[in-house]
């Protein structure tokens, strides 16, 4: 995972985050921990699918993130859940776990009550 990805997802994560703040609880930097090893065991569009339907502001905020115009990772798709099943690759599996990473490093900002 190429470190200056993560670097230049930062900014525009915490832009994400800041406009979600509302959304967030302690689940979730839980949700956020383990979308990472779920993508390793289960698969990427596995790990999608199941966080559409438990936590969909997850996938959401994943897929603003690369869809920012500084990134534009969207891959001509509509949602996160769209671009992985018409194109479940191992490029999208790196661009959303660099994602995670940059998410995880962001929410340590972030007081959760």
């Amino acid at each position: 995972m190429p470190k200056r990805n993560v670097e230049k997802l930062i900014p525009v994560a915490m832009k994400v985050f800041e406009k979600h703040k509302n959304e967030f609880n302690p689940e979730t930097k839980g949700y956020f921990a383990s979308f990472g090893p779920s993508v390793m065991m289960a698969g990427l569009l596995q790990t999608v699918l199941f966080y559409d339907s438990k936590s969909e502001y997850i996938n959401t905020i994943i897929w603003e993130i690369m869809t920012d115009e500084s990134i534009q990772w969207s891959g001509g798709k509509s949602s996160l859940k769209d671009l992985i099943e018409k194109n479940n690759n191992i490029l999208n599996k790196k661009r959303v776990l660099e994602v995670i990473v940059a998410c995880k490093l962001v929410i340590k900002t972030y007081e959760l009550e």
